[in-house]
């Protein structure tokens, strides 16, 4: 028994439960509103989090991501631009284009079919490929980056998204001839 009831006994506690009315303030209504909409934008958050974290420790996820370590560690000029693929004047790439500078160039109205298209172009989940244009283009955007810069920070970036036991496949992926079984 809650100490209200206690203190007022049972049935007067139902009374005035029965004759209350709620007090309703004008903007109640629009806070709630509002307090739902921020919920739904946390969850949605979420929820894109947990798809890029499947697809950055999934198998293709982190086999992309050590290629990409190496390609950037074999790049000449520790340089990387943004908001292309490589640029054709000086040579230089962004960390996609050092994977692959013939990789699709950038002419979508929308990123997310860019991103698609990358993704089917490295065979990796689009929400991967999103996350590293994201990382390569506008993750440092509100603060003044220098191309090495930006190539130290993906670097890092790149080198904490790969788990330690993902350097070589997995022993349960066995190579498959499609001829004659088993390699």
């Amino acid at each position: 028994m809650s100490y209200v009831r206690k203190k007022i006994g049972d049935r007067r506690f139902e009374q005035q439960l029965a004759n209350a009315t709620p007090i309703l303030h004008p903007q109640t209504a629009a806070h709630r509103v509002a307090l739902y909409e921020a919920a739904l934008r946390e969850m949605e958050q979420h929820r894109d989090d947990l798809i890029v974290a499947c697809a950055t420790t999934g198998y293709r996820g982190q086999h992309l991501l050590c290629k990409l370590r190496d390609a950037l560690d074999a790049m000449p000029v520790k340089r990387l631009i943004t908001d292309a693929i490589k640029d054709n004047n000086t040579g230089e790439v962004c960390a996609l284009g050092a994977l692959d500078p013939a990789a699709p160039a950038y002419d979508e109205d929308d990123d997310w079919q860019y991103a698609e298209k990358l993704a089917r172009h490295f065979g990796i989940a689009t929400a991967l490929a999103a996350e590293i244009v994201y990382m390569n283009d506008e993750a440092a955007i509100w603060r003044s980056e220098t191309p090495e810069e930006r190539w130290v920070r993906i670097r890092a970036w790149v080198q904490e998204q790969i788990r330690p036991e993902t350097d070589e496949p997995p022993s349960r992926f066995v190579a498959v001839d499609p001829v004659g079984g088993r390699g």
